[in-house]
């Protein structure tokens, strides 16, 4: 692993190796490789995520191509907490974004989860390239705890419209003989006759 400080350039390796034969050591050693510190090839922006345990949740990341490679670089997503897993993704040149689809156990553990970053392997000249990049954190909270069944409520009484009572009829008044008898009069005059009157 290269540190993120450490110096772009192609470094002349070599590996030794020393054994102890008869009265004195024996040394030997590797021919000369080429170690080639590169820029990193893509910078990603990850986004925090939250969810509940037994719940799935996205990471989500923004894409930076730094320098363009060759066909698919594969993508891993390290650091995650106990029973929580993602697949790997793959990006190419042209990638913008990506989403971690995660897959979180009810038995996750709850807190804040960091230090979640990616790793990125691309290939050049036949050779794999690897980094590290982005950086987040995933919240599990504990569920709820579910709501007791409250009694329902009771229903409101329906209203009932009340007519009201009618008034008693008065009752008609019964006319003595003397105003029977100017009744019958005033009828006549009027020209006509009493349906009541009694024959003359």
């Amino acid at each position: 692993n290269a540190a993120g400080n450490a110096q772009v350039r192609k470094w002349k390796t070599a590996v030794l190796g020393t054994a102890t034969v008869g009265n004195g050591p024996v040394w030997v050693s590797s021919q000369l490789a080429t170690l080639e510190i590169a820029p990193p090839y893509v910078a990603f922006t990850m986004e925090r995520a939250a969810t509940e345990q037994g719940k799935p949740t996205d990471i989500y990341s923004k894409i930076q191509i730094n320098t363009p490679f060759v066909g698919s670089a594969k993508v891993t997503l390290l650091g995650l907490p106990p029973k929580v897993t993602a697949p790997d993704l793959e990006i190419t040149k042209d990638s913008k974004e990506l989403a971690f689809k995660l897959v979180v156990d009810k038995t996750s553990p709850p807190g804040q989860h960091k230090n979640i970053f990616c790793q990125v392997v691309a290939m050049k000249d036949g050779e794999p390239v690897v980094q590290s990049a982005g950086g987040t954190e995933l919240r599990i909270d504990v569920p709820l705890p579910p709501k007791v069944n409250a009694p329902a409520p009771v229903p409101m009484p329906t209203p009932v419209v009340v007519k009201p009572a009618e008034a008693p009829k008065a009752p008609e008044k019964r006319l003595t003989r003397l105003e029977q008898l100017r009744k019958e009069q005033e009828e006549r005059e009027k020209g006509t006759p009493s349906p009541g009157a009694p024959p003359k």
